[in-house]
C-alpha cells in the first residue's frame, strides 16, 4: 500500500521528470545539445536533495549521535530547505568560478524544468489531495511559466531569472498575506526566507540595469 510520504514523493518524481519533458518540447536547442543541459540540470537537482539530507543531518547531530535511523526516518522541514538552497548557491557560484559550470544556461535550463514542473506539483497537490492551499500556488506559476515564455528568446536568461525571482517571490508575500502560509513543493516559506529571495531578484535586477547602461557608453 502507498502511504503518503511514498505518493508525495513520487509526485514531487513526476513533477520533475514532466518538466524535463516539456524541455525538450519546447527548447530549441538541438537534440545533443538539449541532452546535455538536461543532465546537467537534473544534475543539480539531485544534488539539491541530497543537500536536503545533509541538511537535515546536521540539524539533528544529537539526534543522529543517538539514534541514527531515527534521522533517516525523520521528515526534512524547512529549515533543512533553507540550509540547502545556501549550499547549491555556494556549489553554483564556486562551479562557475572555476569554470566548470556555464552558469546561465544552466539556470536557464533549471528555469526551463522547474517552472512546469513546479506547476505540475502543484496542480497535482489540488486535484489529488483537494489542497485549497496549492490553489495560490498553481495562479503563481502559470503567471511565471507565462512570463517565462514571453520573454524567453527575447532578452538574456540573467534577466529572465531576475525578472522571475523578484516575482516569484512577490507572490509568495502575497499568498502568505492570504493564507495562513506560502509552500514551496510542501516546505513552509517563512517571511525571511520570502523576503531575502525578493531582494537578491531586486538586486540582480539593478545591477543587470547598470550593466546595460555601461555597455550602452561603451
Amino acid at each position: 500500500m502507498l502511504t503518503p510520504a511514498i505518493i508525495s514523493m513520487l509526485i514531487k518524481i513526476s513533477s520533475i521528470l514532466t518538466g524535463a519533458a516539456v524541455f525538450y518540447w519546447i527548447s530549441d536547442l538541438a537534440k545533443e545539445q538539449k541532452k546535455k543541459r538536461a543532465e546537467e540540470a537534473l544534475s543539480q537537482i539531485v544534488n539539491f536533495v541530497l543537500f536536503i539530507w545533509l541538511s537535515k543531518i546536521l540539524l539533528n547531530l544529537p539526534l543522529l549521535l543517538s539514534d541514527p535511523l531515527a534521522v533517516l526516518a525523520y521528515p526534512s522541514d524547512s529549515r533543512a530547505f533553507y540550509l540547502a538552497v545556501f549550499f547549491s548557491a555556494a556549489s553554483l557560484f564556486y562551479g562557475m568560478k572555476s569554470g566548470r559550470i556555464k552558469g546561465w544556461p544552466l539556470l536557464h535550463t533549471l528555469m526551463h524544468i522547474l517552472l512546469p514542473a513546479s506547476f505540475f506539483y502543484e496542480f497535482a497537490r489540488l486535484a489529488w489531495y483537494d489542497d485549497s492551499y496549492a490553489f495560490g500556488n498553481v495562479l503563481l506559476y502559470a503567471v511565471l511559466l507565462a512570463l517565462f515564455l514571453l520573454l524567453n528568446n527575447r532578452v538574456s536568461p540573467y534577466a529572465i531569472g531576475s525578472v522571475l525571482l523578484t516575482v516569484w517571490a512577490a507572490g509568495l508575500f502575497l499568498i502568505s498575506s492570504v493564507q495562513s502560509y506560502a509552500s514551496v513543493y510542501g516546505y513552509g516559506m517563512a517571511p525571511w526566507f520570502i523576503a531575502t529571495l525578493f531582494a537578491a531578484g531586486h538586486l540582480l535586477i539593478v545591477f543587470n540595469s547598470r550593466r546595460r547602461t555601461a555597455n550602452e557608453f561603451d
